[in-house]
């Protein structure tokens, strides 16, 4: 979601840079429309999609393994409290398993994927 937001952001900054660039040019003066071009489009742009591409899938990948890590917390406080018998909380610790493997298998089909096509360029 914040990533959403970013990347947002990163096309806002885009689309009104040219605007506020002829502004500039046309009511203070060529060196301050070329300022705010290169700052808006030559700096801001390219700083917002990279943190967007760099930095936020780090804190995603961290964000969701918290939540495993969460949930398999939550199994086990239900085990221990006696909401879940033996066969519901193995059940249950079974899909959760399931569910990070086929996402780690995704991921990692993915990067291969990427991967080849790199190697064939």
């Amino acid at each position: 979601m914040a990533d959403d937001r970013l990347q947002s952001l990163g096309m806002i900054v885009a689309v009104v840079t040219l605007p506020l660039g002829i502004l500039a040019v046309l009511f203070v003066g060529a060196k301050v429309g070329a300022s705010v071009f290169i700052v808006g489009w030559l700096l801001l742009v390219p700083l917002l999609f990279i943190i967007d591409e760099e930095l936020l899938p780090t804190v995603a990948a961290h964000d969701t393994q918290t939540d495993r890590t969460d949930s398999l917390s939550v199994l086990k406080e239900r085990y221990a409290r006696g909401e879940l018998d033996d066969e519901a909380f193995e059940r249950r610790v079974e899909t959760l398993l399931e569910t990070e493997d086929s996402e780690r298998n995704h991921d990692t089909h993915s990067n291969s994927h990427e991967r080849e096509f790199e190697r064939d360029r």
